[in-house]
Parts: C-alpha cells; structure tokens; sequence
C-alpha cells in the first residue's frame, strides 16, 4: 500500500520540475535538434524552432512563453520585465544566433547566454570564462605530457651523477658490422692495387 504515495510523489517532483523547467548549469557540451524545421527555418519562424518544448536550451518560464500565451507581437517584450530570447543575427540559410537576456526595463537588457543554429542545429556558445579554462587544461596537459617524456630520458648513478640518456644515441652509437667490414674490404682492394704485400696490409690493420 505504500507504493502508491511513493509514486504519486515522485510523479508530483517531476512534473513540477518539468513545470519550472530547471535548466542545467552546464550545456556547452549538448546540442539539439528538430529535422522536421530544418527545411523551413528563416527569421520569422526561428524563435519557434527555439521554443520547441524538446529543446533543453529554452527556458519556458521566460516573457516570450508569456506573449506567446497571450497571442501577442514580440514587440511586446519590451514592456516586460525578466527572461527573454531575441534574434540577434541571422545569416540564411545556415546561421542564426539566438541571445538569451533579462530585461530590465525597455532600455536596459543585460546578456545572459548566446546560442548559435548552425544548419538547424542549436549549440550554446562558449562565455570567456569556459573558453579560457579550456585553454589553460589544454596548456597544462601539453606542458604536463613533455615533462613527463623528458624525466623518462634522465639518468642517475651514485658515481656519475645525473645525465640524458636518448633513445636515438644508443642507435647512433651501435656499431654496424656489415658496413664496416664492407668499406675495409674496399680499402684492402685498393692497397693490393698499389702492389703493397699482404705483410704490409697486415702490419696497417695492426697499427
């Protein structure tokens, strides 16, 4: 018997929160889209894409759900006081950009988040504070990963202290024995041509 309110509730807490439509903190990482507008988006219908209830960037308790509601022109925003979405440039067919904003009175907005269409889908574009943060991580990860490769290259002895030890130098210091044998081959040919006797040859490789 105790299912029942425990359902009820749970059932009450997401309809609420879907009331309120309680947007996340963070959606730079999220993108959205409605094939079926693609087609026919444009300047006027724009904001009608962006208020479609599946999309997780629009806010339903703003003014523009309220002159929607009340059939009105969204010239009517400016009379309002709060939560706002305007179309603030469009590049057609492919570009749009929508700015979320609180207004404050009919002259004085303050920004709050732009989001961008590109070909229908809708992104949240990046604030300088996320860009800069995603800067610097990806600065220090870099800086991080060559640290690390350079302390695989160094070296420590009791008797010797610390030195580089490169891949590249234990190749460079190996010795090739085909090689060397093959250019000594070439430089006995060339003595023997000269007439110099095999004792000779021989006394040369020894000193």
């Amino acid at each position: 018997m105790s299912v029942g309110p425990c359902f009820c509730k749970c059932s009450a807490t997401v309809k609420m929160r879907d009331a309120l439509n309680v947007l996340p903190d963070n959606l730079l990482g999220v993108s959205w889209v409605d094939s079926g507008w693609v087609p026919i988006l444009n300047p006027g219908n724009v904001l009608d894409y962006f208020s479609e209830r599946s999309n997780p960037f629009y806010d339903r308790t703003c003014n523009n759900e309220v002159v929607k509601m009340q059939r009105l022109t969204l010239d009517h925003l400016n009379q309002m006081v709060g939560v706002e979405y305007i179309l603030l440039h469009a590049q057609e067919p492919i570009l749009y950009i929508i700015r979320k904003q609180q207004r404050q009175s009919p002259t004085q907005v303050v920004p709050l988040a732009d989001y961008y269409i590109i070909a229908g889908v809708v992104y949240q574009a990046p604030d300088l504070g996320s860009v800069i943060s995603s800067r610097v991580l990806s600065a220090v990860h870099g800086i991080q990963s060559a640290f690390d490769e350079a302390m695989s290259f160094c070296r420590y002895h009791p008797s010797k202290g610390y030195w580089w030890h490169f891949k590249d130098q234990e190749e460079r210091e190996k010795p090739v024995p085909g090689k060397y044998l093959f250019i000594m081959g070439l430089f006995l040919f060339f003595l023997s041509l000269f007439g110099l006797s095999f004792t000779v040859i021989v006394l040369f490789l020894l000193f």
